[in-house]
């Protein structure tokens, strides 16, 4: 299977084919004959774009994204009742979550592909908060004069 099909096959392995398949209204064995790399029949673009908004994950897309020197990052969800205050503390948290993850991936010499994207998803809550504490502060910034 090429690069950017295996994400998306690992997903939906992890997510289980009958779970994937009845959220996209297609037979498990189906789904499953799409995903096998050595069977005839591929996913299509349809297919593939429907797995990855099924899931939200990250991962179905993240070969394509580094191709492009991209990255996802989760949409800012606006949180009203979360002062600045709030918004600084849980970016401080999500950075001590990346801490976390690196240095447990790291306790046995060696990071694997689950502590890889384990550490992957805490980098971008960390992104999320922080992007979260910029669009708070760009709102409470002064409107700035006109130039005449």
């Amino acid at each position: 299977m090429d690069l950017y099909t295996e994400g998306m096959r690992q997903v939906v392995k992890d997510r289980g084919f009958a779970t994937v398949a009845r959220g996209l209204k297609m037979d498990d064995s189906r789904l499953r004959k799409k995903v096998d790399p050595d069977y005839p029949v591929r996913l299509t673009l349809d297919d593939f774009i429907k797995i990855a908004v099924l899931t939200k994950d990250a991962r179905c897309l993240s070969e394509i994204l580094a191709d492009m020197e991209l990255m996802a990052v989760p949409a800012d969800k606006p949180d009203d009742d979360a002062s600045l205050c709030d918004r600084i503390i849980h970016q401080q948290v999500a950075v001590g979550n990346v801490a976390q993850e690196v240095q447990a991936a790291l306790a046995d010499g060696k990071v694997d592909a689950n502590e890889a994207w384990a550490i992957d998803r805490a980098v971008d809550v960390a992104i999320e908060k922080l992007c979260a504490l910029r669009s708070e502060l760009k709102e409470m910034a002064e409107p700035r004069l006109a130039k005449a």
